[in-house]
């Protein structure tokens, strides 16, 4: 049942895509209210149901590893490629031409542990596994929109 979750949570990639295509134009506040909703219902997931059951399983391991967990990514993506935000303007120059490969890779590595975030989740107790599909289902949507949208 995880895996089907899985593969479940994963299209909502593609639907968050083909609704961003669908249409012409998209209001800025509806955007922002699917990221909203996608981010909220997530970490509210996250900290109120995984965390504590994580601390309850693990008291030892529990927190450093949801420490490293967060900051390994960052790590990754400002030691290899370096990444960096300029706001609305673009600096084409600044930008590493190594930056798809990199965004690329870290998507498909991003998808592979929200996979192993539902089977993990539905190991625990099924509710725990559909809680955190509707979370990273809710989160693939907008990640949909900016992956569309390039």
């Amino acid at each position: 049942m995880s895996i089907f979750l899985a593969t479940l949570a994963g299209l909502g990639v593609l639907l968050g895509g083909l609704l961003l295509t669908a249409r012409r134009e998209w209001s800025a506040l509806l955007l922002r209210f699917f990221v909203a909703v996608g981010a909220g219902f997530l970490l509210a997931v996250a900290f109120l149901r995984m965390l504590p059951e994580a601390l309850a399983l693990e008291p030892d391991w529990g927190l450093p590893l949801v420490v490293t967990g967060y900051f390994l990514p960052h790590v990754f993506e400002h030691a290899f490629v370096p990444h960096f935000h300029f706001g609305e303007e673009t600096h084409h120059e600044i930008v590493h031409g190594r930056s798809t490969l990199s965004a690329v890779t870290g998507l498909a590595l991003h998808s592979f542990f929200d996979g192993v975030s539902i089977g993990a989740g539905y190991h625990v107790s099924p509710i725990l596994g559909w809680l955190v599909f509707v979370a990273i289902a809710l989160h693939k949507l907008p990640e949909g929109f900016t992956i569309a949208s390039v």
